[in-house]
C-alpha cells in the first residue's frame, strides 16, 4: 500500500446502502450554524440586487435534508459517490433525475441515477445507467431519456425502471425530445453529427452538424432545434419537420475546444456540457453558453437567426442553463476552477439580460432544471456531491447536500451529549495529501442539528473524551498536532505532535491522552493537566491502534506497517502498562497481517483486534494474551 494512502480506524457510516428510500424514514438535520445562510456575489459590472440564499440540502450519499447553504469544502475525492451533472424534471410525477458524470478523480462514471421526488425533495430511487450524460423527458409517453455509454437508455418515470437501451455510435452527449414528431435526438460530440431516433421503430439517422455538438434546444413555437457547437462557436438550427438544415450563426469567432478544458487536459469543466442551451418561450429566444471561461451567455433572436446580445459571466465556467417561465428568469450554473472555493448560480433577468443576483451554491454547479409545480430550481454541483435548490419566487436557495468525504474518528461527549465527527478531508487525484478540512461536526444526538467547529488543526483523524476534565482531544493528522477542546467547543491547547499519528487513546487511570505516531515509531503521552507531552516512547514499529484495558489497566498497541515492505513481517501486539508505561509483553498475532482497530471488552477481559489483511477479527484473552 502506498505511504500517501491511510486505513481508516473508524468511519463514520452515515451512508444508506439500499436503492431505494422511503421519505418518511430519513431525518432531517440543521446546519443553522454551518455555514452562513446567505451568502450572495456580485460578479463584474453585474451588481446583485436580489437576496439569494440557498435554503436547504438533500444529501445524496445518504438521502437526508439539511436546511441552509452548507457546501463541503473538498473537491476532487476518490471516493465520492456522486458527481451530478445534469438535471431533469418529468412533469406527470414531479420527479427530478439527476445523473452521476465522470469521476473527477478517477475520470470514471459511478454509472447512477438518482430520482427525487418534487414534493419531499427526497431521493425515492437509483437506477443503474452506463455512463450517463445528458436526460430529456418525453410527457407523451412518460419516459426519460438519458444519453449513455450504449447510446440511449430509456427510463420509465412510471415504473423507475430501466426498459429499453437504444444502440448508437459511441459518443452521445445531448439530448432532446420533440413531442411535434416523436422523435429524440442525441448530439455526438466527437463524430460531429446529431442522431434521430424515432422511438417507435428505433430507426436512427444521422444529421451532419458543426464541429463539437453537445447541447440541444427545441423551440416548440417554430417546431425547430438548435444545438450548441462550442468548437464551431456556432448554432446550429434545424426544421423539425423534414430535418432540414436552417441555419449555422456564429456565437464565437474565436471559439475554444471544449476536450482542452477538460480532464486530463485541463479543469474548467468536468466533462462535456449537456444543458448550455435553452429556448425562452416568453421573448422567442435562445439563451446558450457560447464561451466557458470568461463565461459569455449569448442570446439569438430566432426570427432573424442574429445574435442580439450577450451576458457576460465574470471569471467563472458556465456549464448549464435553465429557464424559470414563472418568472422569466434565466439561470446560469458556473462550473468554479480549483483554486475557488464556492460554486455560484447566475440569475438572469429575461426582459433586461442583466444578471439581478448571484446565488452561492455547491462546488462546480453543472447541470440546472426548473420544476414549474413547486417553484424550484434544481442545481448539480460535481464537486461537493451536492443538489442546490433555489426558489424561483424567492431566490432563497435549498441545498442538496453531499457528506464531507472523509469522516473518521468519533466520539460522544456525555456532559453536553454531542456526538462528534472528525472530517478529515480528501485525497486529490494526483495522490498527494492535500486535506484542507480543519473541522469537527458535532451532532446532536436528540434534536439532529449539525454545527461545524473550526478546530484549527489539518485533517482531524481521530477523537478522544476526557471524563476527568470534560475536554476533547482532536488528532489532526496532517498538521502535526492534538486540539484541545473544552466543553464549550473553544479550543485551549495546541499540542505538537509528529506528523503522521494516526490514533489516540484516554487513559481513565491516570488521565494521560496517548497517540500512536505510526511514521516516527513513537508513541507521545501527553498530561491532560497541562496539556503538554510529558513522554515519548519509543516501543516498537509502526505504532497504530490503541486500546484501554481499565481491569487490569493496560494500554494495548497494535503494530503494522502500512506501505508495502518485506515480506514475512510479524504484526504484533505491546501491552503497556498504564501507570508506568513500561511494557509488559511483545506477543505476535500474525505474518503481513493489517492490524489496525482494537478494542477491549470489560465484560470478557478480551481484546478484539481487526486485520484488514486478511479480513477477520482476532479475539485475543486478556489473563494470558494467547489468540
Amino acid at each position: 500500500m502506498p505511504k500517501t494512502c491511510r486505513i481508516t480506524f473508524l468511519i463514520l457510516a452515515l451512508t444508506f446502502l439500499g436503492t431505494t428510500y422511503p421519505a418518511a424514514s430519513n431525518p432531517s438535520f440543521s446546519t443553522a450554524n454551518l455555514r452562513d445562510t446567505l451568502s450572495t456575489t456580485s460578479l463584474p459590472d453585474a451588481p446583485a440586487s436580489l437576496m439569494s440564499p440557498v435554503k436547504e440540502t438533500l444529501i445524496l450519499r445518504n438521502n437526508t435534508i439539511v436546511p441552509g447553504n452548507y457546501s463541503p469544502v473538498n473537491q476532487v475525492s476518490f471516493n465520492q459517490l456522486y458527481y451530478p451533472t445534469a438535471v431533469a424534471y418529468a412533469s406527470h410525477t414531479n420527479h427530478i433525475y439527476v445523473t452521476s458524470g465522470a469521476s473527477l478523480a478517477t475520470h470514471n462514471s459511478p454509472s447512477r441515477i438518482a430520482v427525487i421526488d418534487g414534493n419531499t425533495n427526497r431521493i425515492i430511487t437509483e437506477l443503474n445507467v452506463s455512463d450517463p450524460r445528458g436526460l430529456a423527458y418525453d410527457p407523451l409517453k412518460e419516459n426519460m431519456y438519458v444519453a449513455s455509454a450504449p447510446g440511449v437508455t430509456v427510463i420509465s418515470d412510471t415504473t423507475l425502471t430501466v426498459i429499453a437501451n437504444i444502440t448508437l455510435q459511441s459518443g452521445s452527449w445531448g439530448v432532446a425530445y420533440d413531442p411535434a414528431n416523436n422523435h429524440v435526438y442525441v448530439s455526438n460530440y466527437s463524430k460531429n453529427i446529431v442522431q434521430v431516433i424515432d422511438p417507435s421503430t428505433n430507426q436512427v439517422t444521422n444529421l451532419k452538424v458543426a464541429a463539437g455538438p453537445t447541447g440541444i434546444a427545441f423551440d416548440p413555437d417554430n417546431k425547430r432545434l438548435y444545438i450548441n457547437c462550442m468548437d464551431a462557436g456556432t448554432v446550429f438550427e434545424i426544421n423539425a419537420t423534414n430535418n432540414a438544415v436552417i441555419a449555422n450563426v456564429t456565437v464565437n469567432p474565436a471559439p475554444t475546444k471544449l476536450s482542452t478544458l477538460m480532464p486530463p487536459l485541463g479543469n474548467a469543466i468536468p466533462q462535456l456540457p449537456t444543458q448550455n442551451i435553452l429556448y425562452d418561450t416568453s421573448n422567442q429566444r435562445i439563451y446558450l453558453i457560447s464561451r466557458i471561461g470568461p463565461g459569455i451567455v449569448s442570446i439569438l433572436n430566432t426570427v432573424t437567426n442574429k445574435v442580439i446580445g450577450t451576458v457576460p459571466l465574470g471569471p467563472y465556467s458556465p456549464f448549464g442553463l435553465a429557464y424559470d417561465a414563472s418568472t422569466h428568469n434565466i439561470y446560469a450554473a458556473n462550473y468554479a476552477s480549483g483554486a475557488q472555493s464556492q460554486g455560484y448560480t447566475s440569475i438572469i433577468n429575461g426582459t433586461t439580460n442583466k444578471i439581478v443576483a448571484n446565488a452561492t451554491v455547491g462546488l462546480g454547479p453543472t447541470g440546472i432544471a426548473y420544476d414549474p409545480q413547486n417553484g424550484n430550481m434544481y442545481v448539480a454541483c460535481a464537486r461537493s456531491a451536492t443538489v442546490s435548490i433555489i426558489h424561483g419566487a424567492t431566490n432563497k436557495s435549498n441545498f442538496f447536500l453531499g457528506s464531507q468525504d472523509f469522516p473518521m474518528g468519533v466520539a460522544y461527549n456525555p456532559a453536553n451529549h454531542l456526538l462528534y465527527v472528525a472530517d478529515q478531508g480528501s485525497y486529490t487525484a494526483t495522490l498527494v495529501k492535500a486535506s484542507i478540512s480543519s473541522s469537527l461536526l458535532a451532532v446532536n444526538t436528540t434534536t439532529g442539528k449539525v454545527q461545524q467547529i473550526i478546530n484549527a488543526g489539518i485533517g482531524p483523524e481521530a477523537i478522544a473524551y476526557n471524563d476527568y476534565n470534560k475536554n476533547l482531544y482532536v488528532l489532526n493528522m496532517w498538521s502535526g498536532s492534538v486540539s484541545v477542546l473544552n466543553p464549550m467547543n473553544e479550543i485551549i491547547a495546541q499540542v505538537p505532535v509528529p506528523s503522521g499519528s494516526l490514533s489516540l487513546l484516554y487513559n481513565s487511570d491516570n488521565h494521560d491522552i496517548y497517540v500512536a505516531n505510526e511514521e516516527s515509531n513513537t508513541v507521545s503521552i501527553i498530561d491532560s493537566l497541562s496539556n503538554t507531552i510529558i513522554a515519548t516512547l519509543n516501543e516498537g514499529k509502526h505504532p497504530l491502534g490503541l486500546a484501554y484495558d481499565s481491569i487490569d489497566n493496560l494500554v494495548y498497541i497494535t503494530h503494522t506497517p502500512l506501505y508495502q515492505g518485506p515480506k514475512g513481517y510479524a504484526s504484533y501486539i505491546t501491552a503497556l502498562d498504564g501507570r508506568t508505561n513500561e511494557i509488559v509483553a511483545n506477543f505476535t498475532v500474525g505474518i503481513d497481517g493489517g492490524l489496525l482497530g482494537i478494542a477491549y471488552d470489560p465484560t470478557n477481559d478480551n481484546i478484539y483486534v481487526a486485520d484488514w489483511a486478511t479480513s477477520s477479527v482476532s479475539i485475543i484473552r486478556g489473563s494470558d494474551h494467547t489468540v
